[in-house]
């Protein structure tokens, strides 16, 4: 199967979407002047994971067609291979976590069940769990849980089609307003505002539709005519980026945790951006040979554990490097996020190289 270096650029964008957000927020949440700047960091973390489930949809899709057409999908051989490729450095990221971090203060008896659910891929079911011992986990055991239905939903959309997608919006819309009106009900609202996080992205079927929108626009891309312009490609990618900005202002204005219209809604738009995006990216024509365009293609090559071992280093080095907070103390935040992203890059290359040699490509 023949990767789309668009696609890994798109990859790319959202991995420092989410960097540089978690920078901002370990940094305090300094005060940017400009709007639109400060709108792009505010939700890069909710933009650049949102991007990470539609590009897994996407993903699973083509691999699975490409099983399809050269033979038969057999479930159990793409559940080891997915296993395969997330389990070693999840499972690594986990114990260095537990044994070199401040996350050792799970490691007794009353956390036991917290750390057996990271290792069953479940934490994210409860909300004191999912974001305990690595805040970035979370996102894991969401991805497995969609791996689990991927063929299911593979198998469905190839029969029914597009109409899959929309009624997967439709299912996840609802779930999440079921769900943000019983528990608000429920709690309080003060209780309610605290796990709201919780309710709108850490639980499958509230985020559903996020993963049915990339497998819906690898859908496309394989069963339609494409785009045979780049220019025509490029206006789309525009305007979905300009549409996804406007987007974004609606949700600061009007929440996207919360119990209303935009609540519910949101994270849905905000994805159908990201596979507008995804989709015509797909159709850009030329080789990515400039400087900038190699960068992020090297930076999409090691995401997944860039990715996973981002929030320890920046931790890591806020709680314990003197240099750091020397350099805070004299407001050298640019300074400071600029270590902070490096060492992240050079921790997840490093491991993702030795879990690859470890355990083959």
């Amino acid at each position: 199967m023949v990767r789309n270096r668009n696609i890994d650029i798109v990859r790319a964008v959202a991995l420092i979407l989410v960097l540089i957000y978690h920078c901002w927020v370990r940094l305090g949440s300094i005060q940017i002047d400009n709007f639109a700047v400060l709108l792009i960091i505010r939700l890069g973390g909710e933009i650049g994971v949102t991007a990470f489930f539609v590009l897994s949809g996407f993903g699973i899709y083509q691999s699975l067609y490409y099983n399809e057409q050269t033979g038969k999908i057999q479930y159990f051989s793409y559940i080891k291979k997915r296993l395969k490729r997330i389990l070693p450095q999840y499972y690594l990221n986990l114990l260095v976590a537990l044994l070199f971090t401040s996350a050792a203060v799970y490691i007794n008896r009353v956390h036991i069940l917290n750390i057996l659910s990271h290792v069953l891929l479940i934490h994210n079911f409860f909300p004191s769990f999912a974001g305990a011992i690595n805040g970035v986990l979370w996102t894991m055991g969401v991805t497995f849980q969609f791996y689990l239905l991927a063929v299911f939903l593979y198998k469905i959309l190839n029969k029914f089609g597009m109409k899959c997608v929309l009624l997967g919006i439709v299912f996840t819309v609802l779930c999440k307003a079921t769900t943000f009106h019983f528990f608000k009900s429920y709690l309080g609202v003060d209780k309610f505002v605290i796990y709201s996080f919780w309710f709108s992205r850490q639980l499958i079927f509230t985020v559903l539709d996020n993963f049915l929108i990339g497998m819906g626009v690898a859908y496309i891309t394989q069963h339609f005519k494409g785009i045979s312009k780049s220019w025509v490609a490029v206006t789309g990618c525009f305007m979905s980026v300009t549409l996804m900005y406007f987007v974004c202002k609606v949700g600061v204005t009007y929440g996207i945790h919360t119990d209303n219209i935009s609540g519910y809604l949101w994270h849905s738009e905000v994805a159908i951006c990201i596979g507008c995006i995804i989709l015509f990216a797909y159709y850009i024509g030329g080789e990515n040979k400039n400087y900038i365009c190699k960068v992020l293609l090297a930076l999409s090559k090691y995401e997944y554990g860039i990715y996973l071992w981002h929030l320890l280093i920046i931790d890591n080095l806020m709680q314990n490097s003197p240099l750091i907070q020397q350099w805070l103390n004299f407001g050298n935040y640019l300074g400071v996020g600029i270590i902070f992203v490096a060492a992240a890059i050079g921790v997840g290359v490093i491991f993702t190289k030795m879990t690859n040699h470890t355990i083959g490509k």
